[in-house]
């Protein structure tokens, strides 16, 4: 079944029509396929750091699933280079910054590991648990500054000693120098995980994508003259649509 995470964990959830969170989680994914998931999730943020960037958006809308129930990375509209300033994303996929940010405090901080990995931290926990943090539990009718101010002061809900919660804390807490650290202790608690990954596409269709890639950019149909960006012209029309 293919659609988004978000789509694939919301049918599994039982909400209350009042304060539309979860009551109940009727059923969960097998670890196995989580494992996977996550491993496919903090390989591809692994490659964009390589890149130098950061996704910028990692919440579960933009994860996809597909017929094999492989774990794509989706929306590249949102991704900054490290070392710029954060814009955040909403409560539990971004963390306003406390007393530990210093200078920083009261801020999103900056682009890197630490942002990309509390997002992944989160995600994990959706996927182990059937719901977001704090999307279980009433805070009040200000839920949402709360959950702000919960994240800020770093009291987040809690986890067990079992393996995933550890990296799950350790996501939290920033304690992964890189998302490639983050992915090489994935891989180091699953090892045989790598063998169960969706498969890199053979060479001649990268070859191919790039024939058609460079003859958009010569008849001017493909702008890549803006950063980190690529956008769409129309023929016969002026205006722009980002590409994502």
């Amino acid at each position: 079944m293919s659609g988004t995470l978000d789509e694939r964990i919301r049918a599994q959830q039982t909400r209350d029509p009042v304060h539309n969170l979860v009551t109940k989680v009727n059923s969960k994914q097998p670890a196995y396929l989580i494992w996977r998931w996550i491993a496919e999730l903090t390989e591809a943020i692994a490659w964009l750091e390589y890149l130098g960037l950061a996704h910028g958006d990692l919440r579960p809308g933009n994860l996809l699933l597909d017929g094999g129930n492989h774990l794509k990375v989706s929306d590249f509209d949102c991704a900054t280079a490290y070392g710029e300033a954060s814009d955040g994303l909403p409560p539990p996929y971004a963390r306003v910054l406390g007393a530990d940010g210093g200078e920083d405090r009261n801020t999103f901080g900056y682009v890197g590991p630490r942002t990309e990995q509390f997002a992944i931290g989160s995600l994990i926990y959706l996927m182990t648990r059937g719901f977001e943090p704090y999307d279980s539990e009433w805070l009040g009718k200000d839920h949402e500054t709360k959950m702000v101010s919960l994240l800020r002061a770093m009291k987040f809900p809690p986890t067990s000693d079992s393996e995933v919660d550890k990296v799950i804390r350790n996501c939290w807490y920033g304690n992964y120098t890189s998302v490639q650290a983050l992915n090489t202790t994935v891989m180091e608690i699953c090892p045989g995980i790598r063998s169960r990954m969706a498969k890199v596409l053979d060479e001649h269709v990268f070859e191919s994508a790039e024939q058609e890639c460079k003859r958009l950019v010569e008849e001017g149909i493909l702008d890549v003259t803006q950063p980190r960006r690529f956008w769409y012209q129309p023929p016969l029309r002026q205006t722009r649509i980002a590409l994502t």
